[in-house]
């Protein structure tokens, strides 16, 4: 039986136990279902779905979101500069 230049590097993966249980099985799938989920944006959709707001593309709440983000930050900046005491 030829020994593969992987095994000679790393070993027999059956050492490990949790690997030879079958990671090297499902972790490909689970890499792929990651891929997909990216790939759908279904990620962002879901957490849509919960409630938790999420930046989406081309959506009037995003806007929203953003403007209230810079009336935030300019809140906090003029709070902060009229605190500052003067040298």
């Amino acid at each position: 039986m030829a020994v593969h230049f992987m095994i000679q590097i790393m070993g027999h993966m059956d050492v490990i136990g949790f690997i030879s249980d079958g990671f090297n099985i499902y972790f490909p799938i689970a890499i792929v279902l990651l891929c997909a989920f990216t790939l759908f944006n279904i990620g962002p959709r879901i957490l849509n779905i919960v409630g938790i707001q999420q930046f989406m593309i081309d959506s009037e709440i995003t806007q929203e979101l953003v403007d209230e983000g810079k009336e935030l930050v300019r809140r906090g900046l003029s709070q902060l500069l009229c605190c500052l005491p003067v040298a």
